[in-house]
């Protein structure tokens, strides 16, 4: 690869070691020195004045703080027979910045030597975040430093033919296209290659609980996190609200004042997105029965579905653009719990009650089910599958 070395930029990681990391031994998972250098990450972005800008770099920090990190680690119970399939080369997305942070993470918590191919985009949290990372090896964890390669670079086939032909293992970020591309490129003839494809999400609101719940401003604050983080590009991000129970009307009205609060004092809208907004809704209007309603300002656009099937997700755009559709039963939402479908977020219904639901129908879809607000939470297991499990292997 020598000749493409120049069209690699290194945010983290010797260049001159790339072609040699097959050689590098690999760890057990949850490593003591990998806990200690994710809780010295967490002190030392904590400690930079600057990324308190960053709500999503601050998230992160506390997510690798050693308590959260240890008490992960009590799900795995044969750890000690463990260690890291060796290379691991992570394909970054474009709309979450911070998104390559952790499945770096996941892939030194699994005991491995990790390639991570960042976006080219330019975002301020991930330069602040590589330049923490790089302190730190640098100065008090050596014996991570070859452990962490962090780069950027054009789209190139031959420099990802030649990663992947280092690589014992695969995480893939992005759509369907992205994922077949980059699977021509072979890796080990034994390596795992996972790839997480986009996917939608929904919200479900009990619209009689929520009615009668003290905390109206803080459920807009979560739900606020789960959307209008990253512009709503997550695919745990919802873009369809399903509203339950019997005062649907009064529960929509509030709901959206209280958000309409938020979002005005922390979002920004400009011209691009509004436009991109606009033509999303003539497109969807085009093909369903629906109304947008009225709003002081086009920082949140709601559009009232009165038909709906999955194919609505297609229609999705981001920047606070929300589909709302009246159930008077919970089993309605079977039929978009499709394989694509990855994260119900809820408010004013039981964990146990939706899960049944799922389990009931026997869904290809539906991984993640969780409170509103905790719509963004990265696990280890992500999508179904378990990344410490997938990306280490058993001893004995």
């Amino acid at each position: 690869m020598k000749n493409k070395e120049n069209e690699i930029h290194f945010l983290c990681g010797n260049s001159n070691l790339i072609d040699e990391l097959s050689a590098l031994k690999v760890v057990q998972p949850f490593s003591d020195e990998v806990v200690d250098f994710l809780h010295s990450l967490h002190l030392e972005i904590l400690a930079d004045q600057q990324s308190r800008t960053f709500p999503d770099l601050i998230t992160f920090a506390f997510w690798c703080r050693k308590n959260n990190i240890l008490k992960l680690k009590k799900a795995y119970h044969d750890l000690e027979f463990r260690l890291g399939i060796g290379v691991v080369f992570h394909i970054a997305p474009s709309n979450v910045p911070l998104n390559f942070a952790y499945s770096l993470v996941a892939g030194l918590l699994a005991g491995n030597i990790n390639i991570v191919r960042l976006s080219s985009k330019e975002f301020d949290q991930v330069a602040l975040l590589a330049n923490c990372i790089n302190k730190l090896v640098m100065d008090r964890f050596q014996s991570i430093k070859n452990n962490i390669y962090l780069i950027q670079y054009p789209h190139n086939s031959t420099i990802t033919k030649h990663l992947s032909s280092l690589s014992d293992g695969r995480i893939i970020w992005g759509g369907s296209k992205t994922i077949h591309t980059i699977r021509e490129f072979l890796i080990a003839p034994n390596g795992i290659d996972l790839g997480f494809a986009d996917r939608y999400s929904f919200c479900i609101i009990n619209a009689d609980e929520y009615l009668l719940a003290e905390d109206k401003n803080q459920i807009a604050n979560h739900f606020y996190n789960d959307s209008y983080t990253n512009d709503q590009y997550a695919c745990s991000s919802p873009s369809l609200i399903f509203w339950l129970g019997k005062n649907k009307v009064e529960a929509q009205n509030i709901f959206w004042k209280h958000l309409e609060s938020i979002v005005n004092k922390k979002y920004t809208l400009n011209e691009e997105q509004s436009m991109t907004k606009l033509l999303a809704f003539y497109e969807l209007s085009l093909q369903y029965s629906c109304k947008k309603e009225v709003m002081p300002n086009n920082r949140i656009t709601r559009v009232q579905m009165s038909t709906i099937d999955e194919a609505v997700f297609d229609y999705r755009c981001g920047n606070g653009f929300f589909m709302e559709y009246f159930i008077d039963q919970l089993e309605q939402i079977v039929p978009f719990c499709k394989k694509a479908c990855q994260t119900i977020t809820y408010y004013g219904i039981d964990n146990e009650t939706i899960t049944s639901l799922i389990l009931k129908n026997g869904a290809k879809g539906c991984d993640r089910i969780v409170k509103i607000g905790r719509g963004l939470d990265f696990s280890l297991v992500w999508d179904g599958h378990d990344l410490i499990t997938m990306f280490s292997r058993k001893i004995g």
